[in-house]
C-alpha cells in the first residue's frame, strides 16, 4: 500500500503477505498496525481497547484507587499467608497423628510382644513347677512306701520273733517233761544249743555250757532228743528263727 506517506513491507501488489496473502487492510486482525492505533473502523479497534481496559484494571488511575488497590494486595498476600499458615499447621498436624499412630501401633506391638513372652515364661513356668511337684511326690510316694515297707519287715520280723520265741517256750517245756533228772543235781544249771530241721526233728545239739556234772549234761541231752520232733511254727520267718534255740535249764 502506498499512500499517506505509509509503507508496509508485508504488502506486495495490494495483498498482505502476513495474513494470507488477504487484500492489505491497514489495522485488520493480523495487521502489524492492529491493536496499536486507533481507527475510524471500530472492529478495528478491539484490541486496543482490550489492552487499555487491562492497563485501567492494573493500573490505579487516582491516588485512591492506588491505596484500594494496595490494601487489595495485602488482603490477598495475608490470605496466602494464612492459607500456608493453615496449609503447614495441617500438615503437621497430620505428621503428628501418623507420628502418634506409628508410635501406638508400635507399642501395641511391643505390649503384645510382651505379653506373649509373659504368658510363655508362666506356661513355662508353671511347667517346670509341674513337673518338680510331680517328681517330688513321686520321691515322696517311694520313699513312703519304702519305709511303710521297711516297718512292715521290721515289724514281720518282730512278729516271727514272737511266735518263735513262743515256740521255743513250747519246746522247753517239751524237753522239761521229758527230762529225767540225775539225783544230786538239783539247782544245777546247764546250757545248750540244739538246731531243729523245718519238720521239727533235732539237726544237732551241744553244751556250750556245763553243768559241772557230766551225768546231769548227758540228761539234758537225751531229753532233748526224746521230746522230738517239735511243733514248728507255720510261717517261715517265725519257723527259721525257731529253728535255733540256746536255752538253760536248770535241775530240779
Amino acid at each position: 500500500m502506498t499512500g499517506g506517506g505509509w509503507s508496509c513491507p508485508h504488502e506486495t501488489e495490494g495483498l498482505c503477505n502476513k495474513v494470507n496473502n488477504l487484500p492489505c487492510n491497514p489495522g485488520m486482525k493480523g495487521c502489524e498496525l492492529y491493536g496499536r492505533y486507533v481507527f475510524f473502523d471500530g472492529s478495528k479497534n478491539e484490541r486496543l481497547l482490550e489492552k487499555r481496559a487491562r492497563a485501567t484494571e492494573t493500573e490505579p488511575s487516582s491516588p485512591e484507587q492506588a491505596k484500594q488497590a494496595e490494601e487489595q494486595r495485602k488482603i490477598a498476600e495475608k490470605q496466602r499467608a494464612d492459607e500456608e499458615v493453615k496449609r503447614q499447621t495441617e500438615q503437621a498436624t497430620a505428621d503428628k497423628a501418623a507420628k502418634d499412630k506409628a508410635a501406638a501401633d508400635k507399642a501395641a506391638k511391643d505390649k503384645a510382644a510382651a505379653d506373649k513372652a509373659a504368658k510363655d515364661k508362666a506356661a513355662a513356668d508353671k511347667a517346670s513347677k509341674d513337673k518338680a511337684d510331680a517328681e517330688r511326690a513321686e520321691a515322696d510316694a517311694k520313699a513312703a512306701a519304702a519305709k511303710k515297707a521297711e516297718q512292715e519287715a521290721a515289724q514281720k520280723k518282730a512278729d516271727a520273733k514272737k511266735v518263735a520265741s513262743t515256740a521255743i517256750q513250747d519246746f522247753r517245756r517239751k524237753i522239761d517233761r521229758a527230762w529225767h533228772v540225775p539225783q544230786g543235781t538239783s539247782g544245777k544249771k546247764v546250757t545248750v544249743r540244739f538246731t531243729l530241721s523245718d519238720s521239727g526233728a533235732v539237726l544237732s545239739k551241744v553244751i556250750t555250757k556245763s553243768s559241772g556234772d557230766d551225768a546231769l549234761d548227758a540228761s539234758i541231752l537225751a531229753a532233748i532228743d526224746a521230746a522230738a520232733p517239735y511243733p514248728m511254727p507255720d510261717d517261715p520267718d517265725a519257723r527259721r528263727e525257731a529253728r535255733t534255740a540256746s536255752p538253760t535249764f536248770i535241775a530240779k
